[in-house]
């Protein structure tokens, strides 16, 4: 493969309808930025030229005063409104089949009522210091999740093949051709149509598509599934089946058409819903009544609800809410944790039940020697030095493991190796016979042993077709995976699950971390199930999904929150997901807790103060007492505390 094709091979992202889409996601934000600060620049350029008085009496200025000119005055402001306006129109569109009276109505209202009042200036700041908190928020979030895209496993639209000359290029995975197309999986590499093994050895790694740890070997005639990924030797693979027609393609789009009508609101959204109706309400009633009564000088009182109407528009608010959220999703991003939304980071704190994959999420998904059992007269000792000679040479990850084991074995040697596939390893030593392998091994060497089946993944040892014992793994727990959980309890959950592929025994050691419940042996669907009938049974709880596999996706689409967790994740588990922790550290979960809840009672207390000072001022509007410039200048005031509160209360 030639260095261009290289780069393809690397760049072309599959996201099944735009392999470009994410290039997009970049720019448009940037080009939003852009027309903000141009929007808040034209609107501070046209202040200082409306209402400065320097320029009025400048002979110079004086020719193209705004006041002189109401075309070029009202061209500024056509223009301003409209940079600052188009995307809160498309936004209050598409929320308001939730929820009409949203911010951006507010804002769209507060503002068209200024222009209307001839209170110009102090509307298009309004909308313009909005906007540019909106864009500041969007550039956060997609620039934390640009580090997702460097740091995961990608499914990529491109496979390489072999040519009938024998030669390898690359080709597009929807021109792949069933019983035709060979397709070369080099190590470290996914698959990503299914198909069947005619050519190489090698062990793929399922776990991502089962929830089973323990690797599989897989050789010529043996059939492979989509989304596994391959470990250590080269195979050749026959196409079994078309690009759109394979697991991992479907299963994409399983995920694409799931559907989530609970995903939860952000707090300005929250705000918005009580305070516009009531805002707007009084707003309405300062007309209305003064109607009813049969004023003489209704337009008097029209003036003033449109007043009342600017001065209610809580600029410090929408201008720090954002701001606080910029900092805190630019802090977590540092720590490799990238939120897609800012209604996760709202609500995390308020979740109750945690649903968490185990392979990969509570394990390491890397196998250790949990014990061993000895058959009558063998020594624990003996037996783990004969298995650990006849491991060496071996690829299997669990002899690696045995391979590795510090016991004494200077006085035996292996003179012949043999590694069956599918059974373990036959080893010619100067003792004797070694037999190292699954039970039907045993069995194939007509092995005496009493017993067969165990409850945990086992590699059996034999000696000259005597039966020594078998030595037991178990995957290993996370470290400080007990005071994680200790923790999310503090933190206010209620009930922890387990929902596993893993078909073995869940360990002692997990059962006693404290979970409410722990289910075994199920497919994707059956955990996206568990998860949808939780939320049934429990409308108001929010719950989180924290998984690492390609087996999680569903389910997390079915979850209020869900967090997909791990150093090597799929294109598919993160986007599946609406937090992604790029880290094997499970503490990080616990960080963002800390982070939501320090969050939360940031934009609380900033609200708190924004709208206690607001209230104070539309209660003097109301009987007259309080200029609009006053207003104006006590908003900006508030602003500004409340953006200093933002950028140096602590977060974690």
């Amino acid at each position: 493969m030639n260095h261009r094709e290289a780069e393809e091979f690397e760049c072309d992202v599959c996201n099944i309808e735009h392999h470009n889409e994410h290039h997009k996601e970049v720019s448009i934000p940037k080009l939003e930025l852009f027309n903000s600060l141009s929007a808040l620049a034209l609107t501070l350029l046209y202040g200082v030229f409306h209402n400065t008085e320097v320029f009025h009496n400048t002979e110079v200025f004086h020719n193209i005063s705004i006041h002189s000119n109401p075309l070029l005055d009202y061209s500024i402001i056509f223009l301003i409104f409209t940079l600052t306006s188009w995307k809160l129109i498309i936004n209050w569109f598409r929320e308001s089949k939730f929820n009409i009276f949203n911010e951006n109505f507010l804002i769209l209202i507060a503002t068209i009522g200024g222009i209307v009042i001839h209170e110009t200036f102090e509307a298009l700041l309004l909308i313009s210091l909005f906007r540019l908190g909106e864009s500041i928020q969007n550039i956060a979030l997609i620039k934390s999740q640009e580090r997702i895209r460097s740091r995961i496993f990608d499914i990529y639209t491109k496979v390489r093949v072999k040519s009938n000359e024998g030669e390898e290029k690359l080709i597009d995975a929807h021109d792949v051709k069933v019983n035709d197309t060979i397709i070369i999986i080099k190590p470290g590499e996914r698959i990503i149509i299914d198909g069947e093994v005619v050519e190489g050895e090698s062990y793929i790694d399922t776990s991502q598509i089962t929830g089973e740890p323990l690797p599989v070997q897989v050789k010529k005639g043996d059939k492979v599934t989509s989304g596994s990924v391959n470990i250590d030797g080269t195979l050749e693979i026959k196409a079994l089946e078309t690009f759109e027609n394979s697991y991992i393609y479907k299963l994409i789009e399983t995920i694409e058409s799931t559907k989530n009508n609970s995903k939860t609101e952000r707090f300005i959204s929250q705000i918005s819903k009580y305070y516009t109706p009531i805002v707007i309400g009084t707003s309405l009633l300062i007309v209305i009544i003064p109607a009813i009564a049969g004023t003489q000088n209704l337009n008097n009182w029209i003036y003033k609800a449109l007043i009342f109407l600017v001065i209610a528009c809580p600029c410090a608010i929408v201008i720090s809410v954002p701001l606080a959220y910029f900092r805190a999703i630019g802090e977590l991003s540092k720590e490799g944790i990238v939120f897609k939304d800012t209604a996760s980071l709202d609500n995390i704190s308020k979740a109750k039940t945690i649903f968490f994959d185990k392979t990969g999420t509570l394990t390491e998904g890397k196998f250790q020697i949990s014990h061993s059992y000895t058959s009558q007269g063998t020594d624990n000792e003996t037996m783990l030095s004969i298995a650990n000679v006849a491991s060496k040479g071996s690829n299997h990850p669990l002899s690696k493991v045995i391979s590795s084991l510090s016991v004494r074995n200077d006085n035996i040697k292996v003179n012949k190796h043999l590694e069956l596939p599918g059974y373990g390893v036959v080893a010619i030593s100067n003792i004797g016979k070694i037999i190292i392998g699954n039970d039907k091994l045993l069995h194939k060497e007509n092995i005496p042993h009493d017993i067969c089946n165990t409850n945990s993944t086992v590699v059996h040892v034999a000696l000259d077709n005597k039966y020594l014992g078998y030595i037991s793994f178990e995957d290993k727990i996370r470290e400080n995976i007990k005071e994680a959980i200790i923790n999310l309890k503090n933190q206010g959950i209620e009930e922890i699950f387990i929902l596993t592929g893993d078909t073995k025994e869940i360990s002692e050691e997990v059962k006693n971390l404290g979970f409410t419940k722990i289910f075994t042996n199920l497919s994707p669907d059956e955990k996206a199930k568990i998860v949808e009938e939780y939320k049934k049974e429990n409308p108001r709880k929010i719950s989180i999904f924290i998984g690492d596999g390609i087996n999680d996706a569903i389910a997390m689409k079915k979850a209020d929150i869900s967090i997909s967790f791990g150093k090597e994740l799929s294109y598919i588990t993160t986007s599946a997901s609406d937090v992604v922790i790029i880290n094997d550290n499970i503490s990080k979960i616990i960080d963002i807790f800390h982070y939501s809840r320090n969050v939360k009672k940031l934009v609380i207390t900033n609200s708190l103060i924004a709208l206690s000072i607001k209230i104070s001022v539309m209660a003097l509007g109301l009987l007259g007492i309080m200029a609009l410039w006053i207003a104006v200048l006590s908003d900006v005031g508030t602003a500004l505390l409340t953006i200093l509160i933002s950028l140096t209360k602590k977060l974690k």
